[in-house]
């Protein structure tokens, strides 16, 4: 997706926001967002919507403990 190519291109990114919608349907995920990506200079994280990934996002979390500020509202398991 355009997303996930966009945010490859970005190692520089120090501060990331996104938000997606807070409900479990088809229509309504990101579905092709992997969190596999890694921000070495990550300091800032805004997430809000539905959890469809939450093992992948739980290893972005891991991958990123310098994250100072993280404001999290990721629903569901």
């Amino acid at each position: 997706s355009f997303t996930v190519a966009f945010l490859c291109d970005c190692p520089e990114l120090e501060d990331l926001h996104l938000s997606w919608a807070e409900c479990d349907t088809d229509a309504s995920r990101m579905q092709s967002v992997t969190w596999s990506w890694t921000f070495p200079k990550l300091r800032k994280l805004y997430a809000h919507g539905w959890n469809f990934a939450p093992n992948a996002y739980s290893r972005f979390l891991e991958r990123h403990p310098e994250v100072k500020v993280r404001r999290v509202f990721v629903y569901g398991d």
